[in-house]
């Protein structure tokens, strides 16, 4: 039986629930998600949600990261993730290894994506500087000892 807006359970139908963050910011919830997950949009006017990047600039971003990571799933080969420690050479020798190019549409001043033969990453350019990565099975193989430094 197909959903609607009138099943549903996590917020009012046709409603959105504003709640102030731990940081003392105020937050829409926007989304009818189950309460562990989230998309939000704060005062200042970022987006964030649970799964993918997190914050963002415009919805626009979040959702082009979500489908790079949908992407990915739907190959039906075997994904790992890791957070790392940016390499101390910088990406230049993973880049060049997997022939990543720059995934512009899903990225903003917050984080940098990219995508290679077999891996995406995003560069964290706000706060802990680090590289959330999903490379295939195969492919992590290949690129682990550029990534030595796994947090």
């Amino acid at each position: 039986m197909a959903s609607s807006i009138t099943d549903s359970y996590w917020i009012d139908p046709g409603k959105a629930r504003v709640k102030r963050g731990p940081d003392g910011k105020l937050y829409v919830t926007c989304a009818e998600v189950e309460g562990r997950y989230h998309f939000r949009l704060y005062q200042n006017g970022w987006f964030c949600s649970s799964g993918a990047g997190g914050p963002c600039e415009t919805f626009d971003v979040n959702m082009e990261q979500h489908a790079l990571l949908w992407e990915a799933r739907e190959t039906g080969r075997i994904w790992t993730f890791g957070l790392h420690k940016m390499p101390a050479g910088g990406l230049d020798a993973l880049r060049s290894m997997v022939e990543a190019e720059p995934v512009v549409e899903a990225s903003d001043r917050f984080s940098a994506f990219w995508k290679g033969r077999g891996v995406i990453w995003f560069e964290e350019l706000v706060g802990t500087n680090r590289l959330h990565l999903w490379a295939a099975k195969d492919t992590y193989e290949r690129i682990k000892t550029l990534l030595n430094d796994t947090e």
